[in-house]
C-alpha cells in the first residue's frame, strides 16, 4: 500500500493525501476544499487539481470552482455529494 493509499484509508481525501504539507505536519487549517468554499490554496503536491477527483483521485468529470477559485476536479460519483453539501459555495464547469 502506498503512503497515499494509507492516508486515504483513514478517511483523508485524495488531495490532502498527496500534499507534502499534510505528510510533513498534519492538516493545515488555513487550507481546504470546495466544502469550505476553497480550492486548496496551500496544496503542495504532484497533482493537477482540475484533472483528478479531489475526494478519490479518479479522473475528473467536472471542475468545481468554489467562490471563483480553483478549479478542483470531481468525479461523477462524488459530484452529487458535493453539490448537496455546498450548493452555494461553487459553480460546476463540466469538461
Amino acid at each position: 500500500m502506498t503512503r497515499t493509499q494509507e492516508l486515504m484509508s483513514t478517511g483523508l481525501v485524495f488531495v490532502c493525501a498527496t500534499c507534502s504539507r499534510y505528510e510533513d505536519s498534519g492538516c493545515n487549517e488555513e487550507c481546504g476544499g470546495p466544502l469550505k468554499g476553497l480550492a486548496y490554496p496551500r496544496y503542495d503536491g504532484p497533482v493537477t487539481l482540475a484533472n483528478w477527483c479531489y475526494v478519490c483521485g479518479d479522473e475528473a468529470d467536472a471542475a468545481l470552482v468554489p467562490n471563483g477559485a480553483g478549479p478542483v476536479g470531481c468525479c461523477r460519483k462524488h459530484l452529487e455529494m458535493v453539490e448537496n453539501k455546498a450548493r452555494l459555495h461553487f459553480e460546476v464547469r463540466n469538461g
